[in-house]
């Protein structure tokens, strides 16, 4: 499914006055022929997410099977998960990966940070091109994440001196 710019994922932690993808796909898909993507027990069906202001292509699984196999595939790396981000700044040829421990509280609704403590997350870059317009520069970065943390690529790219350009 297409999640486009300005929608939520999430069927929990909903933000008020946010479109939803998992009501979208609830209205199109009756309950009596896909009951899993009616309950939240399984995240309505949806095997990742994206943050509000991005826009791409989401997994959902119908039924059971799909969801739990899929889910396999996610985590043994059989699935990639590639994105195409414009970053602020000039980001440097060589520059390929970042590694940066990631904790997310969700207590407190604090952003997900880069902490010794936290989890690992590995992303991996490519600069696709760039552009000087005087005073900015951007790149646009081929991005593949081996790990899916939530706020991953945002606080990634952030890290490294490389925002995304809608942060």
């Amino acid at each position: 499914v297409h999640k486009p710019s300005g929608w939520q994922v999430d069927v929990e932690d909903i933000l008020e006055g946010i479109p939803r993808l998992s009501a979208f796909v609830q209205s199109l898909l009756p309950r009596r022929r896909w009951p899993l993507l009616h309950g939240t027990e399984y995240q309505s069906g949806f095997l990742h997410r994206l943050d509000v202001p991005s826009s791409g292509l989401i997994l959902v699984a119908t039924d059971h099977a799909a969801l739990f196999g899929s889910q396999v595939e996610l985590a043994i790396g059989c699935i990639r998960r590639d994105y195409v981000c414009l970053c602020h700044g000039l980001l440097q040829a060589h520059r390929n990966e970042v590694r940066a421990h990631l904790q997310w509280q969700a207590i407190g609704n604090l952003p997900t940070m880069v902490m010794p403590g936290g989890r690992p997350a590995l992303t991996r870059l490519q600069r696709l091109a760039w552009t000087i317009r005087i005073p900015r520069a951007w790149s646009l970065v081929d991005i593949r994440i081996a790990t899916g943390r939530r706020h991953q690529i945002r606080v990634h790219t952030a890290h490294i001196g490389h925002p995304s350009a809608s942060d």
